[in-house]
């Protein structure tokens, strides 16, 4: 019996002994679990979500609950499981895991945002699980939407300063604009407040502020220009796209330049280039106030010499005068509202006369003088007018004075009368006088005993001006163009 006591106390104290050796050789089963995240997270807000994993060192030894705790109670556009309460993810743990995990969610909001950063930290709640070296976590939510571009849809536009009719230029977003943005125009011109106002209005530094709204496809500059009755010049107005924020990115077609036509002076006659087998004449034609002409500009076969002729009108819109050069111009006289007389001056001399005589309101005998140092007349050439039933001129014949009698020289007959005015009758001193004021087909030229008929081929803009006269034998070309 004593053996067998003997016997049984060696078992206890040999399994004592190896217990104690076990608890020696493991030694680390009685500490607690270290947990960190692993890397940084970056997820499309399209993502239907993605797993965080939180790493153990060990297999946790109890059963436990970790905190991670949410670094902005505001932060918004995502969900996670388990569901954040009071700013923090409690998640369970199981005796022997060897991580923990939630889920985190992101919700996509249709608006373009920048990219949202969220931070998550782990906290330690008692001492089974200690937080390690990478206890936050940093999660970039990607947002999808892409920023819209914002281009005019014109480079250029006309209005007239009579337009009443909040004409709008257009700024188109080729898509859908993701979020609200916010646009800035600069308006750029000589004195554009005085010519024109915007809808939305510019500010005291002529820029337009738009906000735009999410969804949008386009926006809309209202305009309304300032109509004064006067004639004066056509205006150039720039609009450029300066700054697009928010949603939006400042696109391809960033300028627009507007052509606010003057109304009074829209359709006039601007240039008048004539070509002929002597060469090439261009007249740059521009106005008064009233819509007079006020000076005609000649270039003749392109030199970079240019004669001026300024037009002078007296009180009653009369025309006085058209000179060229101080002491170089060409006078007229009116009587009973029509020219009578016109003397061309040259270093302030009188050197020819014109003497016009007038049958039924038209203009009947243009008769030519060359004047002396003592101004006496020596007349030199006639021209004599005949006009068909409707008005229109007919013929025109030219004599000259050889050896004391009159001999022709040429006439020339008209036929074939277009309803459509001439564009360049106002150009000469004849309009006054002249009543052939309408385009003509045909022109015969008797010179001596040749006779020759010239054709004329019209060419016409979509607005029905004139801008091509064409002669059959190529001699004659005239080409037309108006502001």
């Amino acid at each position: 019996m004593k053996t067998l006591n003997n016997i049984i106390l060696g078992l206890f104290t040999a399994l004592a002994i190896s217990c104690s050796k076990d608890d020696d050789e493991n030694p680390a089963a009685a500490l607690p679990v270290t947990m960190e995240f692993t890397a940084d997270v970056m997820i499309s807000e399209l993502s239907t979500g993605q797993e965080i994993n939180i790493n153990f060192n060990k297999p946790a030894q109890v059963a436990g609950t970790i905190k991670v705790e949410l670094s902005d109670l505001n932060a918004t556009g995502f969900t996670t499981v388990p569901a954040i309460s009071n700013g923090e993810i409690n998640i369970p743990v199981a005796k022997g895991a060897t991580k923990a995990s939630f889920s985190f969610i992101p919700q996509d909001n249709d608006q373009f945002e920048e990219n949202q950063r969220i931070y998550f930290e782990l906290v330690e709640m008692d001492d089974n699980f200690l937080v390690g070296e990478k206890n936050i976590l940093e999660v970039t939510i990607l947002d999808n939407e892409q920023a819209s571009a914002a281009e005019f849809a014109w480079s250029n536009l006309e209005i007239l300063e009579n337009n009443t009719s909040e004409p709008e230029i257009f700024i188109n977003f080729p898509t859908a604009v993701p979020g609200e943005g916010k646009l800035k125009i600069l308006v750029q011109g000589e004195s554009v407040a005085n010519l024109l106002q915007t809808v939305p209005a510019m500010d005291a530094n002529n820029v337009i502020e738009i906000t735009i709204p999410s969804g949008a496809t386009s926006t809309t500059i209202k305009l309304k220009p300032v109509n004064n009755n006067l004639l004066e010049k056509h205006n150039t107005i720039n609009f450029s796209i300066i700054e697009a924020t928010g949603s939006l990115v400042k696109g391809n077609r960033l300028q627009l330049s507007l052509l606010l036509k003057d109304d009074e002076l829209a359709g006039k006659l601007h240039t008048v280039e004539t070509t002929t087998g002597a060469g090439k004449v261009l007249k740059t034609i521009e106005y008064d106030s009233n819509g007079r002409i006020s000076k005609v500009k000649r270039e003749t076969n392109g030199s970079s010499y240019i004669v001026t002729q300024t037009y002078w009108y007296d009180e009653n819109g009369k025309l006085t005068g058209i000179a060229e050069i101080a002491g170089d111009y060409e006078a007229f006289f009116w009587e009973n509202g029509k020219i009578v007389r016109s003397e061309v001056v040259v270093g302030f001399f009188g050197i020819r006369q014109s003497v016009y005589e007038h049958q039924n309101g038209k203009l009947s005998l243009k008769r030519d003088f060359n004047l002396d140092l003592n101004r006496n007349a020596n007349e030199t050439d006639r021209y004599a007018y005949t006009y068909n039933s409707d008005g229109t001129l007919a013929t025109e014949v030219h004599t000259t004075l050889i050896n004391g009698v009159w001999t022709e020289i040429s006439t020339h007959t008209f036929n074939s009368y277009s309803q459509l005015p001439d564009p360049s009758y106002g150009l000469e001193v004849t309009p006054f006088l002249f009543p052939q004021q309408n385009l003509y087909m045909i022109l015969k030229v008797q010179n001596n005993s040749i006779t020759d008929n010239f054709y004329y081929l019209h060419i016409f803009d979509t607005e029905g001006n004139l801008i091509e006269r064409k002669r059959n034998d190529n001699q004659e070309n005239i080409k037309y163009s108006y502001y």
